[in-house]
């Protein structure tokens, strides 16, 4: 039978590993680049070469507490 020991290891190892992806996750995310609006290039909607969060970079604010951002449509 498992210990509380190792019950407490195991769980302590898992959740270190699910946080460390979790900001691989987010660190790649963010870093990568737009490779789709390349191909959008030539076309003659300006909206289809805009990133869906493209707006949404600009509203979001550090504060805590602060109201939700205001999204406005172009």
């Amino acid at each position: 039978m498992i210990t509380d020991k190792e019950l407490n290891s195991i769980a302590i190892f898992l959740g270190t590993l699910m946080m460390s992806l979790i900001v691989l996750y987010h660190f790649l995310a963010v870093n990568s680049g737009d490779k789709s609006s390349a191909d959008h290039t030539s076309s003659s909607s300006p909206s289809a070469s805009t990133s869906t969060t493209g707006g949404l970079k600009k509203a979001v604010s550090g504060a805590v507490g602060a109201a939700p951002p205001v999204v406005v449509a172009k």
